[in-house]
């Protein structure tokens, strides 16, 4: 993530297989805590910080870390008051999501994609925001794990081939290589 590059201690229950037809996690993975407890609970309790960080990260690019927290904090709190603020607010999230899909190779942008998506955002908006964290920190495709570091002006993600699991954070991965 963006704001959250802290390492994660490897996963002790690790999917049984990536699937290349949806998240690798399902929505309740989360709450298990594993490998670490931050997830979960800044998926509940810092919601708008939780989802940015995924959103802006590396790998999704759907927009940068401190516009993504004040449009999805502002659309949240509309939300409550207006049709039209809770409308907005279930397309931004939609939106991010079809974007994560997107970038691992999911199906996006099809009737069926956008229908659960918007599901999954009516009932329960930390759920969909603990596995797309958990998509983001733990999966990895191919192309990700070759490509070299974003530059300025590098015009989005690109295909992905085929995904692989990281049993460990990539901030992890790191401070292993590192030391």
């Amino acid at each position: 993530g963006v704001i959250f590059p802290y390492p994660s201690p490897p996963l002790r229950l690790v999917p049984a297989k990536i699937v290349n037809d949806d998240f690798t996690f399902s929505l309740v993975d989360g709450f298990r805590c594993d490998p670490d407890w931050r997830i979960c609970c800044c998926s509940w309790f810092c919601t708008p910080i939780r989802w940015a960080d995924s959103v802006g990260s590396a790998e999704v690019r759907f927009m940068g870390f401190w516009q993504a927290t004040v449009l999805f904090a502002t659309l949240q709190a509309i939300s409550g008051i207006t049709i039209v603020g809770f409308v907005a607010f279930l397309i931004l999230a939609v939106m991010g999501r079809q974007r994560i899909r997107s970038a691992y190779g999911l199906p996006s942008g099809t009737g069926s994609s956008i229908f659960w998506d918007i599901l999954t955002w009516l009932f329960c908006p930390p759920c969909a925001v603990m596995q797309e964290a958990l998509q983001i920190e733990f999966v990895e495709t191919e192309d990700m794990a070759a490509k070299e570091p974003l530059l300025p002006g590098d015009d989005g993600p690109r295909a992905p081939q085929q995904q692989t699991f990281n049993s460990a954070s990539p901030a992890a991965a790191g401070a292993s290589a590192a030391a």
